[in-house]
Order: structure tokens, then sequence, then C-alpha cells
């Protein structure tokens, strides 16, 4: 990885030439996949086009392989946007199916963020199709999340101006249905609530204003629950307000006790949850069980990125 960064070009190049007819199958062994990260990151064009010709035969196989999600990723974070039209083209041709896996949903995501504006808004468009499905689910309510943060503070808000409106529509819903609007669907859930977080976060004006309305008028119930009084805290945050102690802390109904902290966002990720045997403290453990896969990692490289850059 380090000679793909500090070699000269004509070097690399050599490199490119090794790794055509084998990129697939580094980019699927757990070693391998770091050195073509790295070359879809560092490596001239010339190698990073190669990469993109043999990841577009697999492109179905890759977005939910546990490294061929992260080569696509560094893919869509390299390459410009008239380069990606067939990538995104198999990407956006299974979006719901992709929101939902546990490694498709970071390319899902990573398209929020780098993909064409057109591609946002249809994203946007199939998460409404079944929001609270998506809002209660694991990993598709990063998705939804997502949808929220790029069409607020993303480069292309503007455009999803409609998008996002018709989002917040949606959310508020129809009360008197016997299932509730979808917002009060999601209060409550285990994973719906953190979405609910995140529309407050990032609501605006009459938005934040509708969702202030219907969240005071259940506070006292959202107060008898942890995924309530997180809620609570929340619209306290972005209404200026000092969130309660008691608000901002967790109760045993979370699947760990490190979960605990999730909503606050100084949880420390369980190494163990995400593998097959997955984690045997189970209840007892210190570490969080609502983290999604590869936070762990992503943290820790967020430390070396940190130190490298102070080091400099």
């Amino acid at each position: 990885q380090k000679l793909v960064e500090v070699l000269p070009e004509a070097e690399q190049a050599a490199i490119g030439a090794e790794l055509r007819g084998k990129i697939v199958e580094c980019v699927e062994n757990m070693h391998g996949n770091h050195v073509i990260q790295i070359c879809a990151r560092k490596a001239p064009m010339a190698i990073v086009d190669s990469i993109l010709e043999a990841v577009l035969e697999s492109v179905d196989k890759l977005c939910e392989h546990m490294y061929g999600c992260r080569v696509i990723q560094r893919i869509l974070e390299r390459c410009e946007l008239d380069k990606l039209h067939l990538l995104l083209g198999k990407i956006m041709a299974n979006i719901a199916r992709l929101a939902k896996d546990k490694h498709g949903n970071y390319v899902v995501q990573c398209v929020l963020e780098r993909g064409r504006k057109e591609d946002k808004q249809q994203i946007m468009q199939v998460v409404q199709s079944c929001f609270v499905d998506f809002a209660k689910d694991k990993v598709a309510s990063n998705v939804v999340e997502k949808c929220f943060e790029v069409s607020t503070i993303g480069p292309d808000a503007d455009f999803l101006q409609d998008a996002r409106e018709a989002m917040y529509k949606l959310v508020l819903g129809d009360v008197s249905t016997p299932e509730g609007a979808p917002l009060e669907q999601l209060m409550h859930d285990r994973f719906g609530n953190y979405t609910v977080q995140c529309i407050i976060k990032h609501s605006r004006g009459d938005n934040l204003q509708a969702l202030q309305r219907r969240i005071l008028e259940a506070e006292e119930k959202l107060k008898e629950s942890a995924t309530g009084r997180l809620i609570v805290a929340a619209l306290k945050k972005a209404t200026g307000q000092a969130p309660d102690e008691s608000e901002e802390t967790g109760t045993p109904n979370a699947p760990s006790k490190g979960s605990e902290l999730h909503g606050t966002g100084q949880c420390k990720p369980c190494a163990w949850f995400w593998k097959p045997q997955g984690c045997r403290n189970g209840q007892n453990c210190q570490h969080c069980h609502l983290c999604p896969e590869g936070e762990l990692k992503e943290r820790k490289k967020a430390r070396r990125d940190a130190k490298s850059t102070r080091s400099t």
C-alpha cells in the first residue's frame, strides 16, 4: 500500500499492469482489497480506469461484498461523474435491495454523497415508497438518515428541496390512521428513533415547528421510554434548549449496556457483534450493538488520519 503512494508514476504503472486480470480476485481478498483501495485513491487514473472496468463486470456481487463495497466507494470518491454513468446505472437498478444490505447500504450512502443529483432524487423516491420499513431496518435506517442530511446540507440541497419536503410530509403523515403517522410509529422503535433524531437535527423553519408541536404533544409518553427520552433531548438541542441529564441517557431496553450511549455519539462499537459468531456477552456487553458494521474500523482510521495530520 505504501509503495503505491510513494513510487514514481512509471513504477505505479508497472503495479497496475501486474494487477490486470486479477483485480476482482484482489478486491475479494481480505488483504488484497486494501491494495486496490489505495490504488483507487492514489494511483494514476489509467490504473483507476482499469479497476473500474473490472468492477463493472461484477457490480451486483461486489456492492454486497464485505470488501467489494469499500472498493466501489473509493471509485465513487475518486472518479468524475462522467466516468461513472455505467457503474451508477447498475447501482441505481438495485437501490431497494442494497439499502437493506449490511454492506450495500454503504454504497447507497456514498451515492447520496457523491452521485449525480438525479441519483440522489431517485434514492429518496425509493425510500419514500417504503419509508417506515426502511426507517425501522437496522441498516436501511442509515440510508434514510443520509437522505435527510444530503437534502438539507449537501451540495445539491436546493435541487432536492421538493423531495425533502415530500419526505417531511410523509413523516408527519395522517395521525388518524390505525397505525398512526410514520413519526409516531418510529419514535418508540429500536432503530426508527434514531431516524427521528436525525430528522429533528436537519429540520428547518416550518418543518421543525411542525415536528416540535407533534413531539411536545407526546412528550409525557415519550419520557416513559429510553428511545422517547432521546427524541425529547434531540428536540431540545435543535431548539436551543439544554436537555435534562435523564433525557440523554439510555435504559436497560438497549440491546447492550454499551448501546445506551449510542444516541450521544459517545459509545464504543462492539468488535464482535457483526462477526458470524456474534457477541457472547449479549445484554451485558459494555460496547455498542447499535453501531453499523465497519464503524470500529472507520473510527480507528479517523484517529490514524488525525494523528497523521498533526504530525505533518
